[in-house]
């Protein structure tokens, strides 16, 4: 037994035999001795606990947060292709181009102001002379003004304008016609020459069909 796990004790009663011998009486090593923790001490446990708890909790919220907002951007994405998506198929089955061509200049006006107003109209139209004709020839320009107006309307206009005729060169409808047949690789030249031509004998054409419906 080690003298360093014993206490010595007197006893107090008889000095003889306190004088004579040593009693040993055994007792617990402070190093093994049991201690409950004060209440202050396990509050500041649970504390530390809990805040490493709370971090953790934290860490995982930002982490989702993170994943959530970019779950939300692909989403947006995604949308944004579908209503894209949309537009082009819409786009694709919808027509501007009238059935026919207007013959009378109020209707042709009308038709010049939603081009002017609405790009995505603008943009129809150019994709209606696409889909009926990708010549780059003069003849291109001379049938896409046939189909947007009759002779008697064209008569009503002239390339440079007059005193009496508007100037259709200004036109919203001229600037898409231009536009298609310069991406169709038409010149310039071509386009000028077949427009003044077709707003010029349009009189003449006018003459023709009645003088052939006469006979």
């Amino acid at each position: 037994m080690s003298q360093n796990n014993l206490n010595f004790i007197v006893d107090p009663i008889n000095d003889d035999i306190a004088s004579s011998q040593t009693i040993y009486v055994m007792q617990p090593s402070p190093s093994t001795t049991t201690t409950s923790l004060d209440s202050a001490t396990l509050s500041g446990i649970q504390s530390v606990i809990i805040d490493a708890c709370q971090r953790a909790v934290e860490k995982v919220e930002e982490k989702n947060k993170l994943i959530l907002l970019r779950l939300t951007e692909n989403v947006e994405g995604m949308r944004k292709e579908i209503i894209d998506l949309k537009k082009a198929v819409s786009h694709n089955n919808a027509t501007i181009i009238p059935s026919k061509p207007y013959a009378n200049i109020e209707d042709f006006l009308n038709f010049e102001k939603t081009i002017l107003e609405d790009i995505d109209k603008f943009s129809l139209l150019k994709a209606d002379l696409k889909r009926w004709s990708t010549s780059n020839s003069r003849k291109f320009v001379t049938k896409a003004w046939q189909k947007i107006m009759t002779d008697n309307v064209a008569e009503s206009f002239s390339w440079r304008g007059t005193a009496d005729k508007k100037c259709i060169r200004a036109f919203t409808v001229a600037t898409v016609i231009h536009q298609t047949f310069a991406e169709n690789g038409g010149k310039e030249e071509d386009f000028v020459f077949a427009s003044k031509s077709y707003f010029q004998y349009a009189k003449n054409r006018i003459k023709i069909k009645t003088t052939k419906k006469v006979n």
